[in-house]
C-alpha cells in the first residue's frame, strides 16, 4: 500500500516501502497539528524512475509531435506544446460521458476483494446539519501558511497514495494515475535547462475546495477531481452522505486532514465563502434541487450521473496542472505566423503607436510594456496559434476542439477592443472551426453599423478564412441576461459555451447563467499565460474534431533582440 491505513500513531504517519520512492531511514510524515510548520523538512524524498506500462506508448507520441514540430522550425512554446500534448490529451476526461461508462470498470491492477460501495441510490439527498464546520476549520489552518507545507514532489506522492487506495478499494482508476504521470513528467525536467518552459503551477496555497460526491458512481471522478486540485496545492474536503460517506471515509483514511478529509455534506447555501473551488459530481439535477439560493465558489464546476458537464469542469483538467514560464520565454524563440490577408487586414485596427516614454536601464532589454499594441498582441496571437497547432492532431480517445464563444461589448468606442481583434485574427488563423456571436448590450441597436465595427462586422461574417461570425444587439444590460436565461443551448458538452466580458455588478448572474447553458463566464479571453488561454480557447472531445480548411501555417522562428550595452 502507498499508505497504510494503520500506520497513523500520536499524529505521526510512518511512511515505508513506498513504490517510486526511497526514503531515509528513520524518515516521518507528521500529519499532526506541526504540519503548518516546517516540520516536514525532515520528510526527504528521492523520487525513483519507474517503468510504466503507458510510458513507451505515451514518449513515442510525444517523440513523433515534437518531430512533427520540429520539421517546420517550432519555437520553444511550440517544442514544448508537442512534448506534452499526448501526456496532457491521456489526462484528460472525455466529455460528456455518463459516470457509469467511465467508472464501470474496477482497476485490473486491484488485488482487493472488498466489495464497490453500492449503488443502489443514486443522488444523495444532503442533510440540514452544518456539515462544513470541519471545512471551516481545515480552511482556518491552511490560511496561515506562508508557503505550502508540501513541495510539489510530495504532493505527488500524496496523489498517488490516493491511486493506490482506489485500487485497494476495488475502485476504478479514472485517469488519477494520468494525472500522476503528467504532474511526474513536469518534475522529471531539468530546472537548470533554460530551454524549459513548462512548469508545475502552485497557485492553490491557502485555499480551499470541496468536491461534493452525490452519487456513488461518482467516487473515482471525485478522486479524480480531489487529485488535481491537491497538486494545485490546494486543501480539500470530499463531501458525502450515508453509504457514500462511509466509503469516502474508508477512502481517505490515514491522509492528512490538512490537506484531504471526508466531511458531511450540507446544503450548498450554507457553504462557506472561504471556499474557492467548489466540484459536483454525480447526481441528477443539481441546479433544480442543490442550487436554490446559491451563490457559487468563484471556480466551481461539475459532472451529473448522466454526463451533463458545466462550469470549469468542461475545460481540460491537465492544464490546471501547469503553467509557462513567462521569464524563460521572453528569451527564447518564437514563431511569427505568415497570417492570411483578412488576418493582417485585421491586426491593422491594433495601434501601432509606441509608449511616449521608454525608460530602460543600460544592458537590459526594454520591458514588454514599452512595445506597441500591435508588436505586444500579435506576439500572444502566435503563442496561442502555437498552441492550437500544436494540439490540432490527436492520437488518442481524446482531443482538443474549438469552444463556441460569446463576446461581449459594452462600451461606444471609435477603437475596436483589443481582445476582440485578437479573437478575429485567431479565428482567421486556427486550424479548428470557430463559432463565435459577437454581442453588443446597452449601446444602441445601430452600434454595429458604424465605423470601425461596419467594416469589421463586414469582414468577419464574409465567410473568408474560415470567418462565420454571428452578430446580436441588446438594448441592456438586463435585456442580454434575459437573452441568456431565455436562449436554451442544445450544444453538446463538447460545445459547451464560453462567455467572455464584464457586466459591472452583474457578474455573479453572467457565471450562473452561462453554468446553467453547460458553459463557463471569462472576464477576459486572453489572459498572460498561453496555457490558460488554451484552455479558455478549447474544450475536450471525443470525436473528430471540426477543422477550418486552412493548411499549416508556414512560421518563421524570431529570437529576442539582445540586450543593449552602453558603455
Amino acid at each position: 500500500d502507498l499508505v497504510h491505513p494503520r500506520g497513523v500513531y500520536s499524529g505521526v504517519l510512518l511512511t515505508n516501502s513506498l513504490p517510486g520512492t526511497t526514503l531515509d531511514e528513520h524518515s516521518t510524515f507528521c500529519v499532526g497539528g506541526m504540519l503548518g510548520s516546517r516540520a516536514l523538512s525532515r520528510y526527504r524524498a528521492r523520487r525513483v524512475s519507474s517503468p510504466s506500462t503507458s510510458a513507451p506508448a505515451s514518449t513515442a507520441a510525444a517523440a513523433a509531435a515534437a518531430a512533427a514540430a520540429a520539421s517546420r522550425g517550432a519555437s520553444a512554446l511550440a517544442e514544448a506544446a508537442a512534448s506534452f500534448q499526448s501526456t496532457i490529451l491521456a489526462a484528460t476526461l472525455p466529455p460528456e460521458s455518463p459516470l457509469a461508462s467511465l467508472t464501470g470498470s474496477s482497476s485490473s491492477s486491484s488485488s482487493s476483494s472488498a466489495p464497490p460501495p453500492s449503488s443502489a441510490t443514486t443522488t444523495i439527498h444532503v442533510s440540514n446539519n452544518d456539515g462544513f464546520a470541519a471545512v471551516r476549520k481545515q480552511a482556518s489552518m491552511v490560511s496561515e501558511w506562508r508557503s505550502h507545507a508540501l513541495k510539489p514532489a510530495e504532493r505527488l506522492m500524496l496523489s498517488q497514495a490516493l491511486a493506490g487506495r482506489l485500487s485497494e478499494l476495488n475502485l476504478a482508476d479514472c485517469k488519477c494515475t494520468d494525472l500522476n504521470n503528467l504532474f511526474g513528467q513536469l518534475l522529471d525536467q531539468d530546472d537548470e535547462d533554460p530551454s524549459v518552459l513548462a512548469r508545475t503551477r502552485s497557485d492553490g496555497t491557502g485555499k480551499s475546495a470541496v468536491v461534493r460526491v452525490m452519487s456513488a458512481e461518482a467516487l473515482p471522478i471525485a478522486a479524480y477531481e480531489a487529485s488535481a486540485l491537491m497538486l494545485t496545492g490546494h486543501a480539500v474536503s470530499l463531501a458525502a452522505t450515508g453509504e457514500v460517506h462511509d466509503v469516502v471515509e474508508r477512502l481517505l483514511e490515514g491522509f492528512p486532514v490538512q490537506l484531504l478529509q471526508a466531511v458531511e455534506d450540507a446544503p450548498g447555501d450554507s457553504l462557506p465563502h472561504c471556499v474557492s473551488v467548489e466540484r459536483l459530481v454525480g447526481g441528477e439535477d443539481y441546479f433544480e434541487s442543490a442550487w436554490q439560493g446559491h451563490e457559487a465558489a468563484p471556480n466551481f464546476g461539475g459532472r451529473l450521473d448522466n454526463g451533463r458537464v458545466f462550469g470549469w469542469s468542461t475545460t481540460a483538467v491537465p492544464f490546471s496542472l501547469m503553467r509557462i514560464d513567462m521569464a524563460r520565454l521572453c528569451k527564447l524563440s518564437r514563431s511569427r505566423y505568415e497570417l492570411s490577408q483578412d488576418a493582417y487586414d485585421l491586426a491593422s485596427l491594433l495601434s501601432t503607436a509606441p509608449p511616449k516614454e521608454i525608460l530602460s536601464a543600460p544592458g537590459l532589454e526594454p520591458p514588454r510594456w514599452a512595445k506597441s499594441a500591435y508588436d505586444r498582441r500579435l506576439e500572444e496571437v502566435n503563442d496561442l496559434l502555437d498552441m492550437l497547432w500544436a494540439f490540432k492532431d490527436s492520437s488518442g480517445q481524446v482531443g482538443l476542439r474549438a469552444a463556441p464563444k460569446h463576446l461581449i461589448i459594452t462600451k461606444d468606442s471609435t477603437e475596436i477592443p483589443e481582445e476582440i481583434v485578437m479573437a478575429a485574427i485567431v479565428a482567421a488563423s486556427s486550424p479548428f472551426k470557430e463559432p463565435v456571436v459577437l454581442h453588443s448590450v446597452g449601446i444602441g441597436s445601430q452600434f454595429f453599423s458604424k465605423d470601425p465595427y461596419r467594416s469589421f462586422c463586414r469582414l468577419v461574417q464574409s465567410g473568408r478564412s474560415d470567418l462565420e461570425w454571428e452578430v446580436q444587439s441588446h438594448e441592456s444590460w438586463a435585456a442580454f441576461i434575459e437573452w441568456l436565461s431565455s436562449h436554451q443551448s442544445n450544444a453538446r458538452a463538447d460545445d459547451a459555451e464560453a462567455v467572455f466580458g464584464k457586466l459591472h455588478g452583474m457578474e455573479c448572474d453572467l457565471q450562473k447563467l452561462s453554468i446553467r447553458r453547460g458553459g463557463m463566464w471569462w472576464p477576459t479571453l486572453f489572459p498572460a499565460d498561453p496555457l490558460d488561454q488554451l484552455c479558455r480557447w478549447t474544450r475536450p472531445t471525443s470525436e473528430a474534431a471540426r477543422f477550418g480548411s486552412r493548411e499549416e501555417l508556414p512560421a518563421d522562428i524570431v529570437w529576442p533582440p539582445p540586450p543593449i550595452e552602453e558603455d
